[in-house]
């Protein structure tokens, strides 16, 4: 059979060809990383974020993840209806702190609320849920301890109300989002008004 220069014929000659282009596909150096693949780790080098941190971001949330004393602020509206039947919407504001034992209890907290331009003093406790999602729900039971100011005339507030928000958990270095679901008095469960607040919770130092 007729051979080549270094003595192998065709068919050997194709084969070793093949295994070499083989071997050096499997062998490609960081520099010879496919698009995408440059693509992914140039986004994580970025943002300054490892391979691993970013696989961790798809792990699953529970109660623990919130534990602590945290801070938090809210704003927007509780819309009432006075005793003359007419809708008023008033302004609301508020900052405080909160404490989550990891384990889904609020076992501390207090607030000052600007309601409408009436101060209220406030403390509260209760409970709260973390989906594995990130996801979650707190019950806050809250109850009034000053008050600076006349509430508006028709206008009638419980000294104690039941409060229930919804959050989401998004990175150790970020606060907490929330928003207001709905507010009742504490003792007849009769809703006080629509809630029209979002805020953020953060963790303090």
């Amino acid at each position: 059979m007729k051979t080549n220069g270094i003595g192998c014929d065709p068919r050997t000659w194709s084969r070793l060809a093949s295994a070499v282009a083989l071997l050096a596909a499997t062998t490609v150096g960081a520099s010879q990383l496919t698009p995408a693949a440059h693509l992914v780790r140039s986004a994580h080098a970025e943002s300054g974020e490892g391979l691993s941190e970013a696989a961790e971001r798809g792990r699953r949330f529970s109660e623990s993840d919130i534990r602590g004393s945290y801070g938090f602020f809210f704003q927007g509206f509780l819309t009432v209806q006075l005793l003359d039947d007419t809708i008023l919407p008033v302004p609301v504001s508020a900052v405080g702190r909160l404490v989550a034992d990891g384990r889904g209890g609020l076992p501390e907290g207090s607030r000052t609320v600007n309601l409408g331009g009436i101060v209220l003093e406030q403390v509260a406790e209760g409970s709260y849920e973390v989906r594995p999602d990130g996801t979650g729900i707190a019950t806050t039971e809250v109850t009034i301890v000053d008050q600076t100011g006349a509430l508006p005339p028709g206008l009638t507030l419980p000294p104690t109300t039941l409060e229930t928000f919804s959050f989401v958990l998004t990175n150790q270095a970020g606060g907490i989002p929330f928003i207001g679901r709905n507010i009742v008095d504490a003792d007849s469960l009769e809703p006080v008004g629509a809630v029209t607040i979002r805020g953020e919770a953060h963790r303090q130092r």
